[in-house]
């Protein structure tokens, strides 16, 4: 096999069947490996890339989706569990809130008529307006 200008290797030229047949490349794995690390270069092109090796541009994106879900050989790493005394949750008590009695306001208005509002104020509301 020769090798290209940017050092990859060119493949292999075979005829299939009986003779007819067009010619047909075969490319290894590292020859795809290599051609698609160029396609992944800033600035250039599949098409152009495609065009360097004499291959069709759907060629090359076949092969880079390949690549590209390949799935990454996992490292493992040796992992051993052991038991950890859960203390029990702390016992919650129930906290009363005070109850508030139950008062209203009276707002007089003109010709007579009296406004009551009835209810309770809220502690947190309380404590802000001081």
């Amino acid at each position: 096999m020769d090798t290209t200008d940017d050092g990859v290797a060119t493949p292999e030229l075979t005829t299939a069947g009986s003779g007819t047949s067009p010619r047909r490349r075969f490319y290894t794995e590292e020859q795809k490996r290599q051609i698609v690390a160029q396609t992944l270069v800033a600035g250039e092109s599949v098409a152009r890339i495609a065009r360097q090796h004499d291959i069709n541009a759907n060629v090359v994106f076949t092969w880079r989706k390949q690549l590209q879900t390949a799935p990454a050989a996992a490292t493992l790493l040796p992992v051993q569990v052991a038991p950890t005394p859960v203390p029990p949750p702390p016992k919650r008590r129930r906290v009363r809130k005070p109850v508030a009695e139950a008062g209203f306001i009276e707002i007089e208005l003109a010709g007579g008529h009296r406004l009551r509002v009835y209810g309770t104020a809220d502690a947190h509301t309380d404590d802000k307006s001081r």
